[in-house]
């Protein structure tokens, strides 16, 4: 009969128990080289001030390092048309470009974005926030308080964040295609775009598709893009684009944008208001979106 006694006597190093606390954190340190510094100065904390606060300081070293970006995504997935330009600068830093674009009628009557200059101005005025980080540009266009439209363009291709679709995850910018980030029921390209704008230039290229959705989308358009100042290593089909931009007009051959979006992958994501107002007029406009990706660039 084996009893208590012996059975605590015969134990193994394998029924040793898992090191929990303190220990297991330093465990994990250990397996990974760049904490190595962490368990160093979580040492230096035990020390002076206790293994309390040295294991909650270096479980969140741990998070860091392993998580870089987190508090970057969780600030990106959290952006909303209710914000105001206090959340974006204390978010993503103070802006580092700042204009204003005025909402002009041509005489055809359908709604553009123009330069501001002259007297009086062509119209209303607008005001455009590009705030960058090392891994994204963040646009903000501002009628007042009030947040009319917001861009995400990532630049680094280390950073992946969800491509964000009326509250919705639709894959990683970058390697998600146009087609699958708005791909909700089968068919060859079962949701497509309202309108779409493509410019090849002799410096850079880019195109823009918008979806106005009005009520059905609780009058919150969205975006896709491939901006000129976004990270330039993703797919972008350029036969498809050529054919597209014949004459410097989008074709309406609904094959080439088929091909094009199921061949090329975004770099930008973004809402927009989409209301019926003058603004969510202005953004139901690829060509103005894209004008917008232009600006505080030297394309």
């Amino acid at each position: 009969m084996v009893t208590m006694a012996d059975s605590t006597d015969e134990k193994s190093e394998d029924a040793i128990p898992p090191r929990r606390g303190l220990g297991r954190l330093i465990d994990r340190a250990k397996a990974h080289p760049a904490i190595t510094l962490a368990s160093t100065v979580a040492v230096t904390l035990i020390t002076f001030q206790g293994a309390g606060e040295a294991v909650e300081w270096i479980a969140g070293k741990i998070d860091d390092i392993r998580n870089p970006y987190s508090e970057l995504l969780a600030d990106l997935a959290s952006l909303s048309l209710d914000q105001t330009p206090r959340y974006f600068e204390s978010n993503f830093g103070v802006a580092e470009f700042e204009s204003e674009v005025c909402i002009a009628e041509p005489g055809a009557g359908v709604p553009v974005l123009a330069s501001c200059t002259g007297s009086p101005p062509p119209g209303e005025p607008l005001t455009l926030f590009i705030h960058r980080t090392d891994e994204v540009e963040v646009r903000a266009l501002f009628d007042g308080e009030a947040l009319g439209m917001y861009a995400v363009t990532t630049v680094s291709a280390d950073f992946r964040p969800q491509i964000i679709v009326l509250d919705d995850e639709r894959g990683e910018l970058g390697p998600s295609t146009y087609r699958a980030a708005t791909d909700w029921a089968p068919g060859p390209d079962p949701i497509g775009p309202t309108d779409v704008d493509v410019f090849l230039g002799p410096q850079s290229s880019a195109y823009a598709e918008v979806f106005s959705l009005g009520a059905p989308g609780a009058y919150r358009g969205f975006l896709l893009a491939s901006a000129p100042a976004g990270l330039g290593s993703l797919d972008f089909n350029l036969e498809a684009a050529h054919k597209m931009d014949v004459d410097g007009k989008d074709d309406d051959d609904p094959r080439l944008l088929t091909s094009f979006r199921a061949n090329s992958q975004p770099n930008t994501y973004g809402e927009f208001r989409d209301d019926g107002s003058p603004i969510s007029e202005v953004l139901a406009n690829a060509g103005n979106v894209r004008m917008l990706l232009y600006e505080g660039t030297e394309l």
